[in-house]
């Protein structure tokens, strides 16, 4: 049942009555909660340092991790190490540089309020900003306000307007008949808080939940976790829990302009008035931080906490970041006898002694005590300590050794032991005590003292250290190396370089760890050393004391603080299953007044009962508390913030062209952590360059001064102070385009142009063959042409002269005979005379025939041919058949009498040398050629020897201006089988 508006109004006059009665508990509940809180550490930054405009108005961290200030003189980016300013002389898009409130939408896009000047989103890499051209009502933002559903409100006087679909649309309109202007706040669920003259009202989804008179006006109304309502009036402070409002007084308590809770659900506030620092409500009370702690300003305007917890300060006067110091430190200011401290050790009953220079101090119930009076001969500096089985207390000093037994002081001088600089004191197994001098080391057996120094095997007499392992086996530190005492017999150590050794442990496994001044730390197992320093991860090559806590850690002191090494990852590397350890350093930062500790007294460093670890240092001591120390467990998020190339900055693209002329390439990165971001360590690959992954360390830049053309792909990783690296990272796509010679198409145009010069050489040889061949035939052509008409002319020579005498000698002797007596001896010669010249006659109409076969031009070819085959048969044993078809007009002239002359080779072989009893020759013809067969059944011609027995092939060869085929086929059988085929002449008949 909703109670009713009376019900939940409260009456003023009884809430003052109320507060009378629990004012003056409140006042000595303050009162009695003065004590210190924990410590915190403020680092600040002002114009002189980054800052654009000393006034920061707001602060948010966006979904990318960067953190975004806002001023009156630009918007700022930060990373952890580096400000990035945005104004309007370096950034289109802004119409300002004057910025209040900051808040980002659910795309991730970042708006800023400015002042007079509208509105302006980024997103993208990109501002744009709004006003009144774009639908604003005016250019003044009064507030921005985030609902439930995340949307973003904004408030412009009377009116509000929100972003929808990529633009400025007007409210829905609210059941609550109230201004926009005043809503004090928003919940972060539904609740909304809102102010109406005195009265305070709380609505959800549109219903009044609540509405109490106040008797003043709210300025800020706040919920914080617990269900509290923190209600601020011009000047003082209200608690509003179930109903009941409590006024909140002490020093600070006056109205509030801004609330903040934490993750560990403390209130902070910054308080009206511009003069009252940052406060603290945390269990009940009040704490006030200004300048005298470091604070920047006392005018806080905003606070803010990031993901990991570090908190933000906005001032009128800077930035400060706050962090809560991890360690606990102690100096002369909180009680030592003296700042320099070297040993440091707990006796049996819990007590802390704690030796220094000059002075010993103890520590027990919480305070310390300067006994110094007690134990040492003025101010001397002591160096050593130890506790003896029985409780004896043995103090190495820089004049000697004070032994303290019930309460009695005995003092040895550096007569009587031997040597000074008591730097190590240690009772054997075998009961003897031993002491580390600057002169060698001191045996005590039975009140006697024994030196041994580098005459009896030391590697130098400066002792540093002495430790006793489990197997009875004495570890002897020097300056100059590591000397092993066992069986009686002092051996230098092998395997370790020879440096100033500063501390030994051993752990619960048995292996011995070896602290080295400035050249790391060594493990010896089995018999064998293996080295760590920087470059293999440790956070400095000074190793000055071991000490281990509950969790397998090592705790290790150097000149540069103090840093965290776990045990496991040493053994992983030593026994090669990693390459890599991770340090996680602690210094000023968390607590350290000094970060130089001190190492040259033993023991350096004590684990105490109840956890604790005291470590010495050049300011008083530090304390560790190893499972308070907080753990960041949250990756860095990893963002390429810009790339340039030749040194000219590149739009920020998913993928970046580099063109051929351009061979300079640098990526600047980050990883946005801010807890120590100097800390904050890279590794990055370039897929298509690089095998494996680069160790930049706390480089934030990487370099490329040349790269091929090719496609690639860089990625970044980062790895917070504590070692939790985000395996994700950022990653972009990089080309580098190749010269127009390198690219595909220069490849293929100059295969085609080599293509081309091949071809054309190719041609021109051709037709140099060609040519040549031409030439050849042209040649053979006029050769062939003049001896035929050489064969004409002697042919008609021998027809027309010597025929004709011929013929007349044989008509003279003819008429000779016929005009004298048939029994004339006379007659007789004639008639020879004429038997001879009609033979003679033959012979020469023979040999006119076979120079030029007039028959020819009178019978044709294929009747030429016939007859020739015919007379052949006639005059030899062989029985000759031919089928000869119509090849008149088949070829020109010239190649009638080639074509004839083969077919006249081919039969004279034939006769002269086949031994054949039958032959065939055929001629047929097609559309484009003459085929010319001729076949025997002779004994044939080897053709694999090259013997060809007779000279049909020289006659082809002869007549190659034909241009024919020529086959010659000569098988297991006897005869041969010749086929001459020529292409018909220009006719293409």
């Amino acid at each position: 049942m909703q109670p009713t508006r009376h019900e939940r109004s409260l009456s003023l006059s009884l809430i003052r009555l109320y507060l009378v009665s629990v004012l003056l508990c409140l006042l000595a509940v303050l009162a009695a909660n003065a004590a210190p809180d924990p410590q915190f550490r403020f680092d600040s930054w002002t114009t002189d340092n980054g800052l654009p405009q000393a006034s920061i108005n707001s602060i948010l961290q966006t979904r990318d991790g960067f953190l975004w200030l806002s001023t009156f003189g630009g918007l700022v980016r930060y990373d952890g190490l580096r400000f990035q300013v945005f104004n309007t002389g370096n950034t289109p898009g802004l119409k300002s540089g004057r910025f209040n409130q900051l808040i980002e939408d659910t795309e991730g896009g970042l708006w800023i309020a400015t002042e007079g000047q509208g509105v302006t989103r980024y997103k993208d890499g990109e501002f744009r900003t709004f006003t009144t051209e774009d639908g604003l009502p005016r250019n003044l933002v009064d507030a921005i306000r985030k609902a439930a559903d995340g949307s973003l409100m904004f408030i412009f006087g009377k009116e509000s307007m929100i972003w929808k679909d990529g633009k400025f649309v007007a409210a829905p309109v609210s059941a609550l008949d109230l201004p926009p202007e005043n809503i004090l706040y928003r919940s972060p669920g539904r609740a909304i808080w809102f102010r109406n003259g005195t009265h305070l009202l709380k609505y959800n989804n549109d219903q009044l939940m609540l509405d109490v008179d106040l008797g003043f006006t709210a300025r800020r109304a706040v919920d914080d976790s617990s269900g509290r309502t923190w209600i601020s009036s011009d000047d003082h402070l209200f608690l509003l829990k179930d109903g009941i409002l409590t006024p909140m007084s002490g020093p600070w308590a006056s109205g509030f302009m801004a609330l903040s809770e934490d993750n560990d659900k403390n209130i902070w506030f910054c308080l009206r008035g511009g003069d009252a620092g940052l406060i603290l409500f945390k269990d009940g009370r009040f704490t006030r931080f200004s300048t005298a702690d470091g604070l920047i300003n006392n005018n806080v305007q905003v606070m803010y906490q990031d993901r990991e917890g570090t908190m933000w300060i906005g001032t009128a006067g800077g930035l400060s970041r706050m962090t809560q110091q991890v360690l606990t430190a102690y100096s002369a200011e909180n009680g030592l006898a003296g700042n320099n401290v070297y040993p440091i050790l707990e006796d049996h009953t819990g007590k802390i002694w704690i030796g220094s220079s000059p002075g010993l101090t103890t520590f027990e119930n919480g305070k310390f005590q300067n006994v110094g009076s007690q134990y040492l001969v003025g101010n001397e500096w002591v160096t050593s300590l130890f506790e003896d089985i029985d409780g004896t207390l043995w103090i190495g000093t820089w004049g000697g050794v004070k032994q303290v037994r019930n309460g009695k002081t005995t003092i040895f001088s550096p007569e009587e032991i031997g040597g000074s600089q008591i730097r190590a004191i240690l009772r054997d197994r075998a009961g003897d005590l031993w002491f580390g001098t600057a002169a060698g080391l001191i045996r005590w057996r039975d009140g006697v003292f024994t030196k041994f120094t580098t005459a009896n095997g030391l590697a130098e007499n400066i002792i540093t250290s002495i430790f006793q392992e489990s197997t009875g086996r004495m570890w002897i530190g020097t300056s100059l190396g590591v000397t092993v005492y066992e069986n009686g017999r002092f051996t230098p150590v092998s395997g370790i370089e020879r440096n100033n050794v500063r501390s030994f442990y051993e752990d619960g496994s048995g292996t011995v760890w070896i602290g080295m001044y400035d050249s790391g730390l060594y493990r010896y197992r089995n018999g064998a050393f293996t080295a760590f320093t920087v470059k293999d991860g440790l956070f400095d090559n000074g190793v000055f004391r071991i000490v281990e806590d509950g969790a397998g850690n090592f705790w290790i002191t150097c000149n540069l603080g103090i840093y965290r090494v776990k045990k496991e990852e040493l053994n992983d590397f030593a026994e090669g299953r990693t390459t890599k350890v991770s340090s996680i350093p602690y210094n000023r930062r968390d607590g350290m007044l000094n970060s130089e500790c001190n190492g040259g007294g033993q023991p350096s460093g004590v684990r105490t009962r109840d956890g604790k670890i005291w470590f010495p240092t050049q300011k008083g001591v530090v304390i560790v508390t190893p499972e308070a120390v907080p753990l960041n467990a949250q990756p860095p998020p990893v963002v390429i913030e810009s790339v340039d190339v030749d040194t000219k900055p590149v739009p920020l693209r998913p993928k970046i062209e580099i063109n051929p002329n351009q061979t300079y390439l640098e990526l600047h990165y980050s990883g946005l952590s801010f807890i120590n971001p100097e800390l904050v360590k890279f590794k990055f690959k370039l897929e298509g360059l690089d095998d494996d992954w680069v160790d930049a360390g706390t480089r934030r830049t990487a370099y490329y001064p040349h790269l091929p053309p090719g496609e690639y792909r860089f990625t970044v990783l980062a790895a917070n102070r504590d070692g939790v690296w985000n395996e994700q990272g950022a990653a972009v796509a990089i080309s580098v385009l190749p010269p127009f010679w390198l690219t595909w198409w220069f490849d293929t145009l100059a295969a085609v142009a080599v293509l081309l010069l091949i071809y054309m050489a190719y041609r021109y040889r051709i037709g140099q063959l060609e040519h040549a061949h031409s030439a050849r035939e042209a040649f053979a052509r006029q050769l062939i042409e003049s001896q035929e008409n050489e064969r004409k002319r002697i042919a008609a020579e021998l027809h027309d002269s010597l025929g004709q005498s011929l013929v007349l000698i044989k008509n003279w002797s003819l008429l000779g005979a016929k005009a004298i007596d048939p029994k004339d001896p006379a007659k007789a010669n004639l008639d020879e005379i004429s038997a001879t010249a009609s033979e003679a006659i033959k012979e020469v109409r023979e040999i006119a025939y076979n120079l030029g076969p007039y028959q020819l031009e009178r019978l044709g070819l294929r009747k030429t041919i016939e007859e020739m085959v015919q007379k052949v048969a006639d005059a030899s044993t062989i029985r000759f058949e031919s089928q000869i078809g119509e090849i008149d007009g088949f070829l020109d002239r010239e190649s009638e009498i080639s074509f004839f002359r083969i077919v006249q080779e081919a039969i004279n072989n034939i006769v002269k040398h086949s031994g054949a009893a039958n032959a065939n020759i055929k001629i047929d013809t097609d559309k484009n050629s003459v085929t010319l067969a001729v076949r025997d059944d002779g004994v044939g011609f080897d053709t694999e020897n090259g013997k060809r027995g007779f000279g049909l092939l020289g006659m082809s060869e002869r007549a190659g201006f034909l241009r024919g085929e020529l086959t010659v086929r000569s098988g297991e059988s006897n005869g041969t089988d010749i086929t001459v085929i020529l292409p018909c002449n220009a006719k293409n008949v």
